[in-house]
C-alpha cells in the first residue's frame, strides 16, 4: 500500500471511526483500524457490535489494506507538521507514516483477521434530513434505560409512517417521545415515508448524533437483524436490538386534571438550583411542585444542606397540585425543548406529568411523581 492524503480529511475519518473501536476485547485487532486502499482511501472500526467506516479522498499509488492500533494511529497523525500524509508498506508489515521532516514506522497486522461488517441492503430505505434525526436523538437519548434486565428498553423505538415520524425512549420512570410530520413541500420529502419500526441501540444513537451534520440528508436501510446509517462519506452499522417495545402510546394520558403553561427557561433555571441543594451521596431528596393559586407554582426543595422555595408564573386551569419529582428527571426533559413556552399537564398529584408544547404535539415528556 502506497498512499498520499490530507492529514486533516485523515484525522476526520480516524476520529469518525475510532467510536466503534473496542477498548475491552480479548483480540488486539479490534483495537485497530481497518485501512483498505483502493479508489480511495476507507477506514473501518468494528467492535462486532457496532461498525463504522469514513472514506478519505486520497492519491492511491499502490492499493492494499493492513490493520493498525486505533489509538496510536489517531495520536500519530493528530501530531503530524505538515497538512499532507504519506503512507506506505514494506515486506515485513511496517508502515511508514511520513509528514514534512517527521517518519514513524509502525508495526501492523494482516488485514485478513478483521471481521467483515454486515451487509445491510438497501431494500427498506428511508431518506431523511440529518438535522431532523439529530434532533430526535438530542431530545429522546436521556430516557434511553441502562437496566440490562430489560434490553429491549435499552434504546430508542423508531417508528416510520406515511406522513410522520417519531422517536421514542422509555426508561421506566420517564418517557421522551419526539415526533417529525412530513412535510411534501420540499422536494427530498415528496413521497411518503415507509412504514418501518426498529429499536436502535442507545450507545449507537449517542455516536450516531456527533457524526451526524445539521445539513445534508441520511439513509437508513435495515434488515431484520441490522440497521445502517449511510451519510454518504460515512457508514455506520449495528445490531438491532430484538423484542417488543413497550405499548408507547398506552402510557400518553388521555385526559388531564390540571393544565399550567409556564416558561421553560424559568423552569429549567428553578429546577437547575434546586440541584444545589443536593449532594453526590444524598441525590434522593424530591423536588415539590405546588399551586397555591392559579397564577403561581412553587417548587421546593428540602434536604441535609438547606431549603429552596421558588414562585413562577403559571396560566393554570383545572385542579391545583401538590406532587413530589425526581429534579434531575425533570430537568432533562427541560434543557432539550427549545420552545419559549410549555404546558405541563398533570393527572392528579400520582398520576404521571406530561410536558408538551403550548401548542401541537412534537414532542411529549412524561416524568412519574414520587410517591409522598
Amino acid at each position: 500500500m502506497k498512499l498520499t492524503c490530507m492529514k486533516d480529511e485523515l484525522l476526520a475519518a480516524i476520529i469518525y471511526t475510532q467510536k466503534a473501536v473496542s477498548t475491552r476485547t480479548t483480540m488486539p485487532i479490534l483495537e485497530g483500524l481497518l485501512l483498505e486502499a483502493q479508489d480511495v482511501l476507507k477506514l473501518t472500526g468494528y467492535d462486532m457490535d457496532i461498525g463504522i467506516e469514513a472514506t478519505v479522498q486520497a492519491n492511491i499509488q499502490e492499493p492494499g489494506s493492513l490493520v493498525i492500533n486505533s489509538k496510536m494511529l489517531g495520536d500519530i497523525i493528530r501530531k503530524l507538521p505538515e497538512e499532507t500524509v504519506s503512507f506506505a508498506t514494506d515486506e515485513n508489515q511496517v508502515v511508514i507514516i511520513e509528514s514534512g521532516r517527521s517518519l514513524f514506522r509502525v508495526k501492523s497486522l494482516d488485514s485478513e483477521g478483521f471481521p467483515k461488517l454486515p451487509v445491510v441492503e438497501a431494500n427498506r430505505s428511508l431518506n431523511i434530513e440529518q438535522a431532523m434525526l439529530k434532533e430526535m436523538i438530542r431530545q429522546t437519548i436521556f430516557a434511553v434505560s441502562t437496566d440490562e434486565a430489560r434490553p429491549n428498553l435499552n434504546g430508542s423505538l423508531l417508528v416510520s409512517e406515511a406522513e410522520k415520524l417519531e422517536m421514542v425512549s422509555i426508561d421506566g420512570f420517564r418517557m421522551a417521545l419526539r415526533r417529525f410530520a412530513r412535510d411534501p413541500e420540499k422536494e427530498d420529502q415528496s413521497a411518503p415515508w415507509p412504514e418501518l419500526r426498529f429499536i436502535i441501540q442507545g450507545k449507537v444513537l449517542r455516536e450516531l448524533s456527533g457524526i451526524l451534520s445539521d445539513r445534508g440528508m441520511i439513509d437508513i436501510y435495515s434488515t431484520d437483524n441490522h440497521i445502517m446509517f449511510n451519510l454518504g462519506d460515512v457508514k455506520v452499522v449495528s445490531r438491532l436490538i430484538q423484542g417488543e417495545f413497550l405499548n408507547y402510546q398506552s402510557i400518553i394520558p388521555t385526559n388531564e386534571l390540571t393544565r399550567m403553561v409556564i416558561n421553560t427557561r424559568d423552569m429549567q433555571n428553578a429546577f437547575d438550583r434546586s440541584l444545589l441543594m443536593l449532594s453526590a451521596e444524598n441525590n434522593r431528596f424530591p423536588v415539590t411542585l405546588s399551586t397555591p393559586d392559579e397564577e403561581r407554582l412553587f417548587i421546593d426543595i428540602t434536604t441535609v444542606r438547606g431549603t429552596l422555595h421558588e414562585e413562577l408564573n403559571v396560566q393554570l386551569t383545572g385542579k391545583l397540585i401538590d406532587c413530589d419529582f425526581n429534579p434531575r428527571f425533570f430537568l432533562d426533559a427541560l434543557r432539550v425543548i427549545d420552545d419559549e413556552n410549555i404546558a405541563v399537564s398533570f393527572k392528579g398529584d400520582i398520576g404521571p406529568c406530561v410536558i408538551r408544547p403550548e401548542s401541537g404535539d412534537k414532542f411529549a415528556f412524561i416524568v412519574l411523581p414520587l410517591r409522598k
